[in-house]
């Protein structure tokens, strides 16, 4: 079966990082891509590519019609995506491996709106939220992100190990913290090619109040109980942010004069 440009590009980079790469045939069930091996561990491997959202494309059209267009869209989980996450996850689940395989997703994104989907990924996978974090006298003293202050895919994927996220401008690995394999991910060869600023992997990081953490077993409904979790862990008063990304497009007319 010939692999589409995402795919092939995919395995050319696994294989110049020495990795021995298998395509794995079309079975009765749905399959993964790719079964990928090192000296020690088996990976089994999704690719997905990612284009565009239709909002720059909108945008860079009322630019050219009108002379210049502006918008913003609001950040935060996406259900959509939380779907074809949970979806690629579940085909990774039910190709065959070795019992100690690590299951990946691996996600290609093109185009000019990547920066915007990256951060839609990993708010969605991990549950972000902009919180301003306030003095004694109720004054706005910083802003910090919380991990899992809202419902997020890698709790309810268990077996993902985690999502590789590739793009024009190189790619970084998102770590699933709830994995069941998550410590031995952690030592495998595909996590350690990745530079450590390259990679996020939330129970990596220090637990001293800068990055913040709400408790899984908290209900993500319920203001309240997310209020009291994170005064109650790290004695401060938060308030939810609400993020959006702001773009402008200018469209500029060239005339050439004669002279």
């Amino acid at each position: 079966m010939q692999l589409n440009e995402t795919e092939a590009e995919a395995r050319r980079l696994l294989e110049a990082e020495g990795f021995w790469v298998e395509r794995i045939a079309p079975g009765q069930a749905r399959r993964a891509d790719f079964r990928v091996r090192d000296e020690s561990n088996e990976y089994i491997i999704e690719v997905r590519g990612r284009q565009n959202s239709n909002f720059p494309r909108r945008l860079s059209e009322k630019a050219l019609r009108d002379g210049v267009a502006s918008g913003s869209r609001r950040l935060q989980p996406d259900n959509t995506m939380d779907g074809w996450i949970r979806d690629k996850a579940g085909q990774l689940e039910q190709t065959p491996g070795t019992g100690d395989a690590f299951r990946v997703l691996w996600v290609a994104l093109t185009g000019d709106d990547t920066d915007f989907v990256t951060a839609q990924l990993r708010q969605t996978l991990y549950g972000l939220q902009r919180l301003i974090v306030h003095d004694a006298h109720g004054q706005p003293e910083r802003v910090t992100d919380c991990y899992y202050y809202h419902h997020f895919v890698f709790f309810r994927t268990p077996a993902l190990s985690g999502v590789v996220v590739t793009r024009a401008d190189g790619g970084c690995l998102l770590a699933n913290p709830c994995a069941v394999d998550a410590a031995r991910f952690r030592a495998s060869r595909l996590y350690r090619i990745f530079l450590p600023e390259s990679v996020e992997d939330p129970t990596c990081i220090p637990d001293d109040g800068r990055i913040l953490r709400l408790d899984v077993d908290v209900d993500r409904s319920d203001l309240k109980a997310k209020w009291r979790n994170l005064s109650a862990k790290y004695g401060i008063r938060t308030t939810a942010m609400e993020m959006s990304q702001w773009s402008a497009r200018l469209s500029v007319v060239h005339e050439e004069v004669d002279v």
